[in-house]
């Protein structure tokens, strides 16, 4: 069952203000179309009540769970608190919520791969390499490529999969470090839009030439975790 909080949102083109129900956790087992609205950026988007303009408003934290795909997706802000703080508060919460559980719980919950991510950006790049059969590891790994082979540092600029084309290949949008965003409460944001600086395809070859030297990836990327936090622009050292 998903599960919603009330804000009081205030349009940011005419100021006016409405309660509105906003999700904090979200099934999508049986309703394709809110994995969608993600994917097409369309998620909880509202019309303010006076100007009739669309009003994009995420709730922080706010967990995505598919239980038919075996997806656990917990989404947080970027801000203050140490990522290794809030890794510890998600998983004790999913341990709370499975592991000490009924049975029939801990038995649905076989299997299911566990993320936690910063921003809905990173959330809808998670759903698309899942929904996409691809390993998010072998992907930040050539993330990280890309950026040294660029003279990059990860920590200055966000570097997502916009999209999986046709043969497999990854497009990649290399977006500013912070998307802009008003801050409208103490757990959520007003979403304004980012424009890429540019773009970058990944052909389907080099990610197959990654997976064959996987296990070099830790040589090379100690710090990328292959397990809850899989994105090589939180956990760098910057």
């Amino acid at each position: 069952m998903s599960l919603y909080s009330a804000h009081l949102i205030t349009c940011p083109h005419c100021e006016m203000q409405w309660s509105q129900k906003i999700h904090r956790s979200v099934r999508v087992s049986g309703s394709p179309e809110v994995r969608q609205s993600i994917i097409d950026r369309s998620w909880e988007v509202f019309a303010c009540p006076r100007c009739h303009r669309g009003v994009q408003v995420h709730q922080f934290p706010m967990v995505y769970l598919d239980m038919e795909g075996n997806l656990y997706i917990a989404v947080e802000a970027r801000g203050e608190t140490p990522w290794r703080e809030l890794l510890k508060k998600h998983q004790n919460s999913f341990d709370q919520s499975f592991f000490f559980a009924p049975e029939v719980v801990r038995t649905m919950s076989q299997g299911l791969q566990a993320r936690l991510v910063f921003g809905f950006g990173a959330l809808r790049e998670k759903i698309i390499l899942h929904r996409a059969g691809l390993d998010d590891y072998l992907v930040e790994a050539i993330k990280g490529d890309i950026l040294r082979e660029r003279d990059i540092n990860p920590s200055e600029i966000q570097l997502r999969v916009e999209s999986v084309l046709d043969g497999g290949h990854l497009l990649m949008a290399f977006l500013p470090k912070a998307p802009p965003s008003v801050q409208h409460d103490a757990t959520s944001s007003i979403v304004s839009p980012t424009r890429p600086q540019k773009w970058v395809t990944i052909l389907a070859d080099r990610y197959v030439a990654r997976g064959a030297k996987r296990a070099k990836i830790l040589k090379q990327y100690a710090w990328l975790s292959g397990n809850w936090i899989v994105d090589i622009h939180v956990t760098h050292p910057g």
